[in-house]
This record gives structure tokens, C-alpha cells and sequence, in this order.
């Protein structure tokens, strides 16, 4: 089980190199203590994403999203590469979500903006602490009238507290990501349902209407693509929800009862006809959770009943038959792995097998 948890240390891209790993004091559960070091960049030293600003939008911000997208895309299949920068272009995108992106994505960048002073350069995981800081100041904003955008955000942020080797923050961050799409009710059938007005950046621009006062109309496929991406954003968090429980002993927050969504299918991608790794990899991990649960619950000998030993074999069978359903091209070897690494998905291959 601890695979998983090792899994997006190593190919989430997520993790701050130099990390030492989760462990140490500050938390019952693992979390570590602030770390010294050189002084971080502040938020003020960042360009700002100003949705209000008639300028351009700053281009180290566009270098980071490009970044993000290059290293962390694929683990993230709410955003859409190209649609999402076209969106943050035209600042169509909330700020906070904008700066969750920059922050993960910036120790992936040898900007240098981002590196600091000769005299006293960074360690390449404090490259986005002023695009984090500033994320985080804005989450308590959102708390009053969450959005799909900060449910988005907080998850970035949970990885980001991840790669800094602060396991508490990824708890935290993770939590507020949870109680806010259950507040929207993404769970929910109805809650994934394009919610006309309130999806700020999912209509077309007031040029193409030939009336200025009326809003103009959202096509089918844009109402798709937003209720594609609500049901994207409650998959990515239900994954860190139950990977998250696995090597803390923590429970895990979403239930299966909470659920009117079905699982993802495996569906193949419309380029190269190769199966999405992404659905298989959140059936798997609804397994995983299950199991992680009952083990979790397994203090000494005496937990280990009957009961508990028939539910781990059927989990077992479980999981058996549904890799034996698996498409042979989700199976590893060295053809298929280098296929999905071209293709942006090498850690969601390296994940379900």
C-alpha cells in the first residue's frame, strides 16, 4: 500500500527536490515543523494576476502555467492545457487558482525571477513560495461562496504542502479542498450540472453577441467540457483523499454512500486511441481506500478477526479481477511506459500498474 504514497513522491513531480520525506515532529500523524533556510521570495517580489489590470498578463506567469502543464498536467485532468491558458490570457480565470498553479509549478522553472540573489539563491522548492503565500491569504475569501476554481486551488495547495514536506498543510489544504465541493455538491448529479451565470469563464465572449446587453449563449460542447471539468475536480480530490489515509492511519473523508457519480469509465484518448490511464487509476485507488480503512483499524493481534481477514480476500479479489479487466496496454512494460511518458502521462501509468 505504501506504493501509492511512495508513487507521488517520485513521479508526481510534486515533491520538492532535496525532500527528506514525510516524517519528523509537529503532527501525531507525521507532519513537520517549519524548516530554516534561506529567506523566501516574498508574495510582493511576484507578478500579479490582476483581472482588473488592462495590461498583458505578466509573461513569467505564462512561462509557470506552460511549466505546470509540462510537468504536472497530467496529474491534474480538470485543467485543460490549452483552454486553460487561453483562459488565464484573457483573465477569465480566478486569481487564486492562478497563483495555487504558478506556486507548484515554479520549482520546475530555472526562471530567473524566481532563483534569488548569487549571494543567497534558493532551494529550488521555495521558487513558488510567494504565488503559494498568496494563495493561501486568498483561501478564508472564498469560504463565504466556494467556486470549482477554489476547490481547484486548495488541492494544488494540499500538494504543494505535500512537496514541502509539511504533511499537516496537505491534511488542511486537502480538508477546506473536500468541504468545498461538497458544499457545491459535486458528488451530486445535479451538483455537476452547468450552473449557467455562476461558471465565471465558461462563456463566450460579449464580441460574438450582437446585442451587448444580452449574454451570449453557451454552445453544448462548452456545457460539456464545465461539467466535464466539475467531475474531473471531484475525482483528482477523492484520489488525494484516499491515498492521503493510507500511511497516516487517518480516516478517510469522502464515503462511497456520498457518491450518486459512477466511477469513471476507461475511456481511449481521441488521438491515439490508447486507453486514459486516469479512470484505472481511480478505480484502483477506491480499492485501495477500502483497504487502507480496515487496515488502519488493525492496532494489534486481536484486531485481526475472521471478519477483518474474509474482508481483506474479497478486496483482494476484487482488485484481481479488476486488473484482469485492465486493457494490456495499461500493463507494464517498457512500450507501453515510454508510450504514456510522451504522451504527459507517465505517472498515472506508473501509478495503476
Amino acid at each position: 500500500m505504501s506504493r501509492f504514497r511512495e508513487g507521488l513522491y517520485s513521479a508526481n513531480n510534486a515533491v520538492s527536490p532535496g525532500s527528506n520525506g514525510i516524517g519528523g515532529g509537529g503532527s501525531v500523524y507525521g507532519g513537520t515543523q517549519p524548516q530554516t533556510g534561506p529567506e523566501p521570495r516574498s508574495a510582493i517580489d511576484m507578478p500579479i494576476y490582476d483581472q482588473n489590470d488592462p495590461l498583458p498578463v505578466n509573461r513569467l506567469i505564462i512561462h509557470l502555467v506552460e511549466t505546470f502543464f509540462a510537468h504536472l498536467g497530467s496529474n491534474y485532468p480538470f485543467l485543460r492545457q490549452k483552454s486553460f491558458i487561453q483562459r488565464v490570457e484573457e483573465k477569465s480565470v480566478e486569481p487564486i487558482l492562478v497563483d495555487a498553479v504558478c506556486g507548484l509549478a515554479a520549482r520546475f522553472s530555472d526562471h530567473p525571477l524566481l532563483i534569488g540573489h548569487p549571494d543567497n539563491l534558493l532551494p529550488k522548492s521555495e521558487y513558488g513560495h510567494g504565488f503559494a503565500q498568496r494563495a493561501k491569504a486568498a483561501v478564508v475569501d472564498t469560504f463565504p461562496c466556494p467556486t470549482v476554481a477554489a476547490v481547484q486551488a486548495c488541492l494544488l495547495l494540499a500538494y504543494e504542502g505535500f512537496g514541502a514536506n509539511q504533511d499537516s498543510a496537505l491534511w488542511m489544504y486537502l480538508g477546506c479542498a473536500i468541504r468545498m465541493a461538497v458544499d457545491l455538491g459535486l458528488q451530486k448529479l445535479d451538483g455537476v450540472k452547468h450552473q449557467g451565470q455562476k461558471d465565471p469563464g465558461y462563456h463566450r465572449s460579449s464580441t460574438d453577441s450582437t446585442r451587448s446587453d444580452v449574454p451570449p449563449a453557451i454552445s453544448v460542447q462548452e456545457m460539456k467540457d464545465v461539467e466535464q471539468e466539475r467531475i474531473d475536480t471531484l475525482w483528482a480530490v477523492f484520489m488525494l483523499d484516499r491515498v492521503i489515509s493510507s500511511g497516516t492511519g487517518r480516516p478517510v473523508t469522502l464515503r462511497d454512500e456520498d457518491f450518486e457519480l459512477s466511477f469513471p469509465e476507461i475511456t481511449s484518448n481521441a488521438d491515439s486511441g490508447w486507453p486514459n490511464p486516469f479512470p484505472a487509476l481511480i478505480q484502483i485507488i477506491h480499492l485501495y481506500g477500502r483497504v487502507s480503512d480496515l487496515l488502519n483499524n488493525i492496532r494489534d493481534a486481536k484486531d485481526v478477526t475472521p471478519k477483518k481477514i474474509e474482508g481483506l480476500q474479497g478486496m483482494e479479489k476484487d482488485l484481481t479481477q479488476l486488473y484482469q479487466r485492465l486493457d494490456q496496454r495499461l500493463t507494464f512494460n517498457a512500450a507501453n511506459f515510454q508510450h504514456y511518458v510522451k504522451s504527459g502521462e507517465g505517472t498515472n501509468f506508473i501509478l495503476v500498474i
